[in-house]
């Protein structure tokens, strides 16, 4: 049985103003998020307690990881390793879209360092 949803019909959440998430797909084993923020805007640092893979779908912006920092463009797939600070600022003139694909540990949540 072939499964789908049109991402146009999936609810968003507000994360901070200009950004958004849908979560397009989740189970016990992992899940997968469209970030989409505005441009000038930046997701709030954070510590995810399992690995992430993060898929620029279109426009432009910075990722922080610890003391690192990269521009990442559209087409590009960014590996971020556990338990290390993350954020992203969009620097470009269009919205920035994102995959967020991850595996899920029940037992560690997400931890917010600003």
């Amino acid at each position: 049985m072939i499964t789908y949803r049109k991402i146009e019909d999936i609810e968003k959440s507000i994360i901070s103003e200009g950004i958004t998430v849908q979560s397009v797909f989740s189970d016990k084993q992992g899940g997968i998020n469209l970030i989409v923020m505005q441009p000038g805007t930046i997701l709030d640092k954070h510590i995810m307690f399992v690995d992430m893979y993060f898929y620029v779908l279109e426009g432009e912006g910075i990722f922080y990881l610890g003391d690192e920092e990269k521009l990442i463009k559209a087409e590009s797939i960014v590996e971020c390793p556990t338990d290390i600070p993350r954020t992203w600022k969009n620097t470009g003139d269009t919205p920035l879209r994102l995959m967020a694909i991850r595996n899920i540990n029940p037992e560690k949540p997400v931890e917010y360092v600003n």
